[in-house]
């Protein structure tokens, strides 16, 4: 799995040099840096609102007394798509802009989610049934020794 993950990160970052000298070379290095610079500033002002917007809503939503799982996964999303953004590259803002749009976040989350749950979860095993106890245990309030709450 770690090669796996040296591999695709060695991918990327070959991606994103090839990208940088090929787009660099047609629109120049001034206007790379400007788009470089732009989307960062995107990132971090989408990154703030969202932010906000979320503590907003998980605290409405948490008054109401529901679990805001919806909310709490876009938001993930936009946060996740706003630090893209702040990432220098072309492809890593293509995906960042890829997480800003709704139905496309919401592929894009159902997909990453069942990655986690296949690499990370716990599979969980059935309870063991004990069979019965012929043993009996009885406790009377007599024999309960208590201890005073407060020291006085």
């Amino acid at each position: 799995m770690r090669w796996l993950v040296l591999l695709i990160l060695a991918g990327w970052f070959t991606s994103e040099s090839w990208l940088f000298l090929e787009i660099g070379g047609r629109i120049g290095v001034l206007a790379v840096i400007g788009w470089m610079g732009l989307s960062f500033l995107l990132g971090l002002v989408l990154l703030r609102l969202e932010g906000w917007r979320l503590l907003l809503q998980v605290h409405r939503q948490l008054q109401r007394d529901v679990v805001p799982v919806q909310e709490m996964a876009d938001g993930a999303g936009i946060v996740l798509g706003a630090l893209l953004l702040m990432l220098p590259g072309f492809l890593s803002d293509a995906f960042g802009v890829l997480f800003l749009i709704p139905p496309l976040r919401t592929i894009l989350l159902r997909a990453l989610g069942r990655v986690f749950l296949a690499r990370w979860a716990v599979p969980s095993r059935p309870a063991r049934v004990l069979p019965p106890s012929e043993e009996v245990v009885e406790i009377h309030p007599d024999h309960i020794e208590r201890e005073p709450r407060f020291s006085e």
